[in-house]
Parts: structure tokens; sequence; C-alpha cells
């Protein structure tokens, strides 16, 4: 006498049914709440205006060459503001430019 064999049981393939549709069931839950959200999002923003140079890129490059003391300062007043060098220079250059324009 054979051992009994277990694998082509249509119980399992049963169970295993109902734990995959379970999955399913909470994937899509989980869009539907995502894209619940995704509509809340929207409809709270707008009413908010963008302005344009609030988000201007920052991609036009060029090379400066200062003294190493003036960098030096620069660092660290950007270090203290809590911003890059980077960011510090570009306000400094536009307040200038605001300023002179006249």
């Amino acid at each position: 006498m054979s051992k009994k064999s277990f694998r082509d049981n249509p119980a399992l393939q049963f169970m295993s049914r109902a734990e995959e549709s379970k999955k399913e069931e909470r994937q899509e839950e989980t869009r539907r709440e995502e894209i619940r959200d995704i509509r809340e999002v929207k409809a709270a923003t707008d009413n908010f205006r963008i302005v344009p140079i609030a988000f201007e890129a920052k991609s036009k490059r060029f090379n400066m060459l200062i003294r190493p003391s003036v960098y030096a300062s620069l660092k660290e007043m950007s270090q203290n503001k809590g911003t890059s060098v980077n960011d510090l220079i570009n306000k400094i250059v536009e307040n200038y430019i605001e300023n002179n324009d006249k």
C-alpha cells in the first residue's frame, strides 16, 4: 500500500484562493484610501495660487572665483542662517538687483 498524498487536495486549493482574495481586497482598500487622500489634498489646494518665481528652477550655472576668506565668511553666514552657500549667494544677488535696478 502506498502513502497517501495530500498534494491534490481540492480543499487546499480553495483555502489558498480565499487567502489570495483577502490579500487582493486589502490591496484594493489601500488603493482606495490613497485615492481618497489624493482627492482631499487636491481639494484643499485648489484655492492656492502658485507664484511662479517661488518655483523657478535654478538651472543656470557659472563659475566664480572668490577669495578663500570671503568664502569662509559666506559659509559661516549660511550655517548661521541654516541654508546653503549657494542659496545665500542667490539671495544676496537678488537683493542687490532689487535695490540697484532703478
